[in-house]
C-alpha cells in the first residue's frame, strides 16, 4: 500500500464501520451491486456474502492479488470508475469507499444515473455541499448515517469521513417526462423560468409524438401561476418538487383535442 496516497486512496480498516456500511445497503440477493473502489476487498468480501452480484471497480492494479481470492458472485475490474461510469451498466445499488479526489465528479455522474440506492463513504465536509447545492440536492437525496473518524482508515487522513445514503428524488422515479423537465430547467438557470418550461413542454410533448406550438405550451405553462423570476434569483426547490406533481397529473391526462383558446 505504499503508493496509496499517489491515488488519494484511504482504505478503510474498521469491521464496525463495515458492518455498517453493509446494514446501511439492505441486500438482497436479488440485488446487482456496483462497488466503487474495491481497494484490499474488505468490503467487498461482506457486500459480497449478502447480494446476489457485485461488480467491483478499482483502479490500482496493485490489488490485483488480494481482489483475486474474491468469491464467485464478484467480477473485479481494474478501471477509472468515472470512465466506466460513461457506458450503460446494470445495477441497483452503488456503493463505495470513494477517493475525495473522485467524490464531486462522481457525484455529478450519479445525478445522471438510475439506482435505487447507494451507500457511500465520503469526506464530512461535503455532506453540506451534497445537502445544499443545487445542482445535486435537485436530484439527489443524502442522509447521514453515521461520521467516520480518521482512525478508521489506512493511511490515516487529515480530515473525518461519513457515512452516507443516497437515493434519488422521487419525481426522477415516477416519470421520465418530469425527469427531463425537471432536468431542463436545472440546466438553464439563467432563463426565465416560464421560457425555460415552456421550451421543456414543446420538447416532451414532441417525444410523445405530439406538435405543439409554443402559444399552446404558453397557455399551459400558465395554468401553473409561475414567478416571472429566473432559477437561479428565487426559485427553490420546494417550489419545483410542487410544480413536479402539477406536472406528473398533466402528462398522465389524455391529450385534448384542442386547446381552450388557441
Amino acid at each position: 500500500m505504499k503508493n496509496a496516497n499517489l491515488l488519494d486512496q484511504f482504505f478503510l480498516n474498521d469491521p464496525k464501520i463495515v458492518g455498517e456500511f453493509v446494514k446501511a445497503a439492505s441486500l438482497k440477493k436479488t440485488d446487482r451491486v456496483l462497488e466503487i473502489g474495491a481497494g484490499t476487498g474488505i468490503l467487498t468480501r461482506e457486500l459480497a456474502k449478502k447480494a446476489g452480484k457485485i461488480v467491483a471497480l478499482e483502479i490500482d492494479k496493485t490489488f490485483k492479488n488480494e481482489l483475486s481470492k474474491m468469491p464467485g458472485n464478484v467480477e473485479v475490474i481494474f478501471i477509472n470508475a468515472l470512465v466506466y461510469l460513461n457506458k450503460p451498466a446494470k445495477f441497483n445499488k452503488i456503493v463505495g469507499s470513494l477517493p475525495s479526489s473522485v467524490v464531486e465528479p462522481f457525484f455529478q455522474k450519479l445525478t445522471k444515473l438510475h439506482f435505487n440506492l447507494g451507500v457511500f463513504i465520503v469526506p464530512l465536509k461535503f455532506v453540506k455541499k451534497l445537502l445544499t447545492d443545487p445542482s445535486l440536492s435537485f436530484y439527489l437525496n443524502a442522509k447521514l448515517i453515521s461520521k467516520v473518524g480518521k482512525g478508521s482508515f489506512i493511511p490515516i487522513p487529515k480530515t473525518n469521513w461519513a457515512l452516507i445514503k443516497v437515493t434519488l428524488q422521487e419525481f426522477l422515479k415516477d416519470n421520465n417526462n418530469l425527469s427531463f423537465i425537471n432536468q431542463y430547467l436545472i440546466e438553464h438557470p439563467e432563463a426565465k423560468l416560464k421560457n425555460a418550461l415552456m421550451e421543456a413542454v414543446v420538447k416532451v410533448k414532441k417525444k410523445q409524438g405530439q406538435k405543439i406550438t409554443k402559444n399552446e405550451a404558453r397557455i399551459i405553462v400558465s395554468q401553473f401561476k409561475l414567478p416571472g423570476s429566473t432559477l437561479e434569483e428565487k426559485v427553490i426547490l420546494q417550489d419545483l418538487f410542487l410544480l413536479s406533481k402539477k406536472l406528473q397529473i398533466f402528462f398522465k391526462q389524455k391529450p385534448p383535442k384542442k386547446i381552450r383558446g388557441v
